[in-house]
């Protein structure tokens, strides 16, 4: 499973993929145009298999899924 990086952390349940996020966050319709997202980057990292477990299920830190070090 991955997760993107933007300003907010989305988890790809569905397995959407990277542009798929991005276009959902970007064309969604805000109530009275409240906000107009444009997503200017965008990270991606393998997250391994979700479970009821998983750091991220519970506020953990994204850290170790985004470092530049593990990432390479």
């Amino acid at each position: 499973m991955k997760a993107y990086r933007l300003t907010v952390l989305i988890v790809d349940f569905d397995d959407l993929g990277r542009m798929q996020v991005q276009r959902t966050i970007e064309l969604q319709r805000y109530p009275n145009h409240c906000i107009s997202p444009e997503v200017l980057d965008i990270e991606e990292a393998e997250i391994g298999e979700w479970t009821d477990d998983h750091p991220l299920n519970h506020g953990g830190d994204v850290g170790p899924y985004f470092d530049a070090e593990e990432q390479a």
